[in-house]
């Protein structure tokens, strides 16, 4: 009987384990599959809620705000991912409270619960997880094109921004004495907290503007007013501060050279000044100091005085800003001391001979062995007037075209040379080269010389020929002209020092450099020298034909 009774039981027990299995155990799983699915993405909701530390900070090199998309949004996203499947282990934790349903001293009761249960719960917990990857995975994918749209966007203004300085040809180049260096773009300080701002430029920390660390918004583009925000040399020896319109226009590197008292200085400021009387043309000063220099030094012109000495060392470029023909360009004038042309080793500090766009060598003609020969005792009388170089051009020119190929290589043939005869006040030189200039109209010539024929044959005859075939050779633009850049010489006299043809070497060159390509500049000159050399020739016409 008790093993009819214990058959009976153990088939009942079956039945209801079947029973459980076939009637209940789908119900009861998809509720707890359903409960499950429900606590997960519960956990991934509250995971979004709770604090992750996700604050804002600047981040190096630059003292900015990086945008969300570069900085934030990731800690946030890591933050979520985080903090949700660490609920989720929670969740983990206490369904394995339920393993008493299949260990407990009623396991064999219960354990068809603990079976779905665990089925159930499991699958909860996958399927949760795989949505917590998934959800996870559409955020940092949504972030990562967002990133990848955002720099797409500061590349291309980037670009824009770029391609119109190549368009107008302008660049950054540093005008003060021992840097003249050219920069990819100026470091900018923040006006607000003096932050050092390097890379100013459409990116990770801002496509229009950035936010710096006190909190101000900077420009990146010049559009937007980024040459609004104080701009200084990158250079560490450097550190100066720059002009505004550096990068916004294109620029130009004038080197005047020479020897010691050839007259470049008083040469560079009378040729301004006839620049800046002419029609069409604005001359604006981008440095108050440049200005001061100059109405200090006209000063003295219109009192009858020369210019002093420049400094000795490494000059600080003279900035101009010349508006022609609706262009706008920057002219850098660069005019180191003669002593810096006596030796190789000065010479090559001066870094601007990287960026040089024309050379204009003044030669003094006093300072010429032949000259000094045929004058004699009255230039000694002069000298104290006239004080002649005691560099000779020759050497001069030898250490510049030396400098030049160092620094600019195989591009020093494109650069035009402007060979200078100054001083022709003295001594009659101008009629002198006035009759050389008449021969060559009553006899013409083959070849074609830029400027002035008479000046080439001048030095030719005062044994320049060297000179003149070393500047043929080294350059393909050779310009000859002669000028006197205070008009007569600088003595007792108060009357005001008016200079001649001291603008079209300086003109000559703008043409080559394109900022005057139709030569208006010139025209006035032209019709000047002509009007000079037919006077020349009607008042001598039979010396004029020999």
């Amino acid at each position: 009987m008790q093993i009819i009774l214990a058959v009976l039981a153990v088939a009942l027990y079956c039945v209801l384990v079947w029973a459980f299995f076939v009637y209940v155990a789908k119900y009861l799983a998809a509720a707890l599959l359903s409960i499950g699915l429900i606590v997960a993405l519960f956990d991934r909701f509250h995971a979004c809620l709770v604090p992750h530390g996700a604050h804002e900070r600047t981040l190096p090199p630059e003292p900015a705000y990086r945008e969300y998309l570069y900085d934030r949004g990731w800690r946030v996203l890591r933050g979520i991912a985080t903090n949700g499947f660490r609920m989720a282990w929670e969740h983990v934790e206490i369904a394995n409270r339920g393993a008493m349903m299949l260990f407990s001293d009623m396991a064999l009761v219960t354990w068809p619960l603990g079976v779905v249960a665990y089925a159930s719960l499991g699958a909860a917990i996958i399927c949760g997880a795989a949505i917590h990857v998934a959800v996870t995975l559409v955020h940092g994918t949504i972030l990562g094109v967002g990133a990848s749209l955002w720099m797409l966007a500061a590349w291309t203004l980037r670009a824009i921004e770029r391609g119109g300085r190549l368009i107008r040809r302008a660049s950054f180049v540093c005008p003060h004495a021992d840097c003249h260096l050219p920069m990819a773009i100026p470091l900018y300080r923040c006006a607000a907290c003096a932050a050092e701002h390097r890379r100013l430029l459409p990116g990770r920390y801002g496509v229009l503007r950035r936010r710096c660390r006190c909190g101000r918004k900077l420009p990146t583009l010049m559009m937007f007013g980024r040459d609004t925000v104080p701009a200084f040399c990158p250079q560490p020896k450097c550190d100066r501060p720059l002009s505004a319109v550096i990068g916004t226009a294109r620029n130009v590197h004038f080197a005047v050279v020479g020897g010691a008292s050839a007259g470049k200085t008083v040469y560079m400021i009378a040729a301004v000044r006839a620049l800046s009387a002419l029609d069409d043309v604005r001359v604006r000063f981008l440095d108050s100091r440049d200005e001061r220099q100059f109405k200090q030094i006209a000063r003295r012109f219109d009192g009858g005085a020369a210019a002093e000495k420049t400094t000795p060392g490494s000059p600080t470029a003279f900035l101009l800003n010349v508006q022609t023909n609706d262009k706008e360009t920057l002219v850098y004038l660069y005019d180191a001391a003669g002593e810096m042309y006596a030796g190789s080793e000065s010479l090559r500090q001066q870094n601007y001979f990287q960026t040089a766009t024309a050379v204009i060598l003044i030669v003094d003609p006093f300072s010429l062995d032949r000259v000094q020969a045929e004058l004699g005792e009255e230039l000694n009388e002069m000298r104290p007037l006239l004080r002649p170089s005691e560099q000779r051009p020759q050497e001069c020119y030898d250490r510049v075209a030396l400098l030049l190929r160092e620094r600019q290589g195989e591009h020093i043939g494109s650069v035009p040379l402007a060979i200078v005869l100054t001083k022709v006040d003295a001594f009659d030189l101008q009629s002198e080269i006035d009759a050389i200039e008449a021969e060559s109209i009553a006899t013409p010539q083959q070849g074609t010389v830029e400027g002035s024929r008479a000046v080439r044959t001048w030095l030719l005859r005062h044994e320049e020929g060297n000179l003149v075939r070393s500047a043929e050779s080294d350059f393909v633009s050779v310009g000859y002209f002669a000028c006197s850049a205070l008009g007569r010489v600088a003595d007792a006299s108060s009357a005001p020092l008016r200079g001649h043809g001291v603008l079209q070497p300086l003109a000559w060159i703008a043409g080559h450099a394109g900022i005057d390509p139709d030569g208006r500049w010139r025209e006035p000159l032209r019709n000047a020298t002509r009007q000079r050399i037919t006077n020349r020739v009607a008042e001598a016409p039979e010396e004029a034909a020999s």
